[in-house]
């Protein structure tokens, strides 16, 4: 498990996970979470999972912290 805080205007940047699925759940705060073809709208209590091989960013374009713990599992 990892806990992380993106602060407002902070983006962590398009990229993949080949052989590793991420999970996040979201503590405070609220962000746009793109996925594949896919645009999710992240707040409080939010859970995602990004499958392996998906390219995904998450941008917190708002004026209050956000605060995730998030975990990988390889897949291969």
């Amino acid at each position: 498990f990892a806990y992380s805080k993106l602060q407002p205007g902070e983006i962590c940047g398009l990229h993949t996970h080949v052989t590793m699925e991420e999970y996040f759940f979201f503590l405070s705060g609220t962000a746009k979470y793109f996925v594949g073809e896919e645009v999710y709208n992240v707040e409080k209590g939010s859970f995602l999972r990004i499958p392996a091989n998906t390219y995904h960013e998450l941008r917190n374009n708002n004026t209050e912290e956000l605060e995730i713990i998030y975990f990988g599992i390889a897949t291969d």
